[in-house]
């Protein structure tokens, strides 16, 4: 129904999403102890500034789930950001805003 609010391919877009941040978390997570560590987030920094970035979750999905992931699939990764915790909405996730997400 056009008039229902949220079409349902965003809902299921949200959803997958969310799942895809809980596989990355538990990648991150790597002790267990429910935080991430700037040492853990060492695993998905590639560049090594301390923050994940749409690149390096792209990167995470492709080398690691053995997702497809395509420049311009921006969407998809904005909902992943936000599943992270990008609450200040730069398209970045730092320790303290992962760690505030769960």
């Amino acid at each position: 129904d056009w008039d229902a609010g949220i079409g349902c391919d965003v809902l299921l877009l949200k959803l997958f999403s969310n799942d895809i941040w809980k596989r990355l978390w538990n990648i991150l997570d790597a002790d267990k102890d429910g935080v991430v560590t700037a040492e853990e987030m060492k695993a998905l920094d590639l560049d090594g500034d301390g923050n994940l970035s749409k690149e390096e979750l792209r990167s995470a999905m492709v080398k690691i789930l053995g997702m497809s992931a395509y420049e311009g699939q921006d969407i998809l990764l904005d909902y992943v950001l936000a599943a992270g915790g990008d609450t200040d909405n730069d398209g970045t996730l730092t320790v303290a805003e992962i760690n505030q997400s769960k």
